[in-house]
């Protein structure tokens, strides 16, 4: 259990720094914009 958990938690973490590197080569302005969006209100 321990380690699928600390497995998980690597995948989030490389998955949020690709979001980051996204974020940087569209525009972070034009990402956030989006996200915002396609919340609901």
């Amino acid at each position: 259990m321990e380690l699928s958990v600390k497995s998980a938690s690597k995948d989030v973490k490389e998955i949020k720094e690709s979001i980051e590197v996204l974020k940087d080569m569209t525009g972070r302005h034009e990402v956030d914009i989006n996200i915002l969006k396609r919340r609901p209100v």
